[in-house]
């Protein structure tokens, strides 16, 4: 695989992706190519993507059917998705321009990606949902924050960190709940729609109205005369009312 390869095995234990760091099949400025295949090289065998092999190994979707991966845009790392084939072009998850995001896992239940990001100025873990909506940081420590895996349940991370000026080993827990929220209000609104918040609303929706770039206009809790007023005053192309 060369410096800086890597692979990685599907759930099923049939199909596996290969990072190269040279060129698999190599050309005057080819680049390392990331491919996957069954062991036989009989099914798929699909080019994914190339120039992909620094960004931290390959993961699969619990069913064996995409694979995501880190890839550079204009010098950097984004993470994508795309199918096994190869078939179809990749999906820019994060579409970061300023940020480095890599080294992506898939959670075995298929709820989320986790994966690293310097997007704060150090490096962090953070969590999505497998559409890439939902991106939140789960760590937010000012040390070196490196991800490791997901635990069998899909409920914990390990990741290695700095903060107490070694690389120890740390895990940390994941609220499913507070990632449904987040995703759900990312995926129904965005910049130039309004979110009506409720002022006791739970933090989750909170952090989810925040990451969707919609504007947010927040009425006292349980007032619906209030409500209805913001709602007289206040146009926009999709206007959503998130209460609870």
């Amino acid at each position: 695989l060369g410096i800086g390869g890597s692979a990685a095995m599907s759930a099923d234990g049939k199909h596996i992706a290969l990072n190269f760091s040279i060129p698999f099949d190599p050309e005057p400025g080819g680049t390392g190519d990331l491919i996957a295949s069954d062991f036989l090289g009989i099914e798929g065998g699909g080019r994914i993507a190339g120039d992909a092999a620094r960004g931290g190994r390959p993961t699969w979707s619990p069913d064996g059917t995409k694979v995501a991966y880190a890839g550079k845009v204009n010098g950097r790392w984004n993470i994508f998705v795309a199918a096994r084939s190869g078939t179809n072009d990749p999906v820019n998850l994060t579409n970061d321009a300023v940020a480095n995001d890599r080294n992506p896992r898939w959670a075995p239940d298929g709820h989320a990606i986790a994966f690293e990001s310097d997007r704060t100025g150090n490096w962090e873990i953070f969590s999505m949902a497998s559409n890439g909506t939902g991106q939140i940081d789960l760590t937010n420590d000012p040390a070196e924050d490196r991800l490791g895996d997901w635990s069998p349940g899909s409920d914990r991370l390990v990741f290695s960190s700095t903060r107490t000026g070694g690389g120890d080993l740390y895990v940390t827990g994941i609220n499913s709940g507070y990632q449904a929220n987040v995703g759900l209000v990312s995926a129904l609104v965005g910049e130039g729609d309004v979110i009506f918040s409720d002022a006791l609303n739970h933090a989750s929706i909170i952090d989810g109205c925040r990451l969707s770039r919609a504007r947010v206009v927040v009425y006292p809790h349980g007032d619906v005369d209030a409500l209805e007023q913001q709602l007289r005053v206040t146009p926009a192309r999709r206007r959503l009312i998130v209460s609870e």
